[in-house]
């Protein structure tokens, strides 16, 4: 009789020992599973941020490359700081309207 019962005991200990240790088990799968779904999600983001930043990035080396040239050094000048060629003249034409 006491040899069942220090059994059961044992038993009692060893099932509680699983029981515990599962849990933990348990529970660190789903904390890791969580954490892979953020982290994926950081991921996803990431991508999209440099699939943008690279279109950029690609947009500029292009407005640079076209920026090099004599034309568009020109229209820049002529445009933007109102210069003009030798022996050139502006009219400037106001409106009635005014």
């Amino acid at each position: 009789m006491k040899k069942k019962k220090a059994v059961v005991k044992r038993n009692k200990y060893l099932i509680l020992f699983l029981v515990v240790f599962l849990s933990y088990v348990g529970y660190s799968v789903v904390q890791t599973e969580i954490k892979i779904q953020e982290l994926r999600a950081k991921e996803t983001t990431l991508k999209e941020e440099l699939m943008k930043l690279t279109e950029e990035k690609e947009s500029l080396t292009q407005q640079l490359e076209e920026s090099k040239s004599l034309e568009s050094i020109e229209r820049i000048a002529r445009e933007k700081l109102k210069m003009v060629k030798t022996n050139e003249v502006i009219y400037i034409i106001q409106d009635e309207k005014k």
